[in-house]
């Protein structure tokens, strides 16, 4: 895959987790602008993630594989997210 397309992708990929983290706050009752940072570094570190791995291994050569590591990516980042959150802080 030439690097163009893949960072197309991973662009595509990043504004659709931008806007469905901005979607899932709207819809949960909290005021988008004020989560606007968690929701950029929510999507794009999963696209940086997906770029080094795509970098350092070669594993994947077409856009649906890129999409699907990010997505893999992007779930779990949020999983890691959710659950650090009940870390209790002395």
């Amino acid at each position: 895959m030439k690097n163009k397309a893949l960072y197309l992708t991973l662009l595509a990929c990043a504004a659709t987790a931008f806007l469905f983290t901005m979607a899932r706050y709207l819809l949960a009752g909290g005021n988008p602008s004020n989560r606007m940072g968690y929701a950029i570094f929510m999507s794009l570190v999963p696209a940086l993630g997906a770029l080094v791995l795509l970098r350092l291994t070669r594993l994947f050569r077409s856009w649906p594989r890129a999409a699907a590591v990010y997505v893999l990516l992007f779930v779990l980042t949020s999983i890691i997210q959710v659950y650090g959150r009940m870390i209790p802080i002395k």
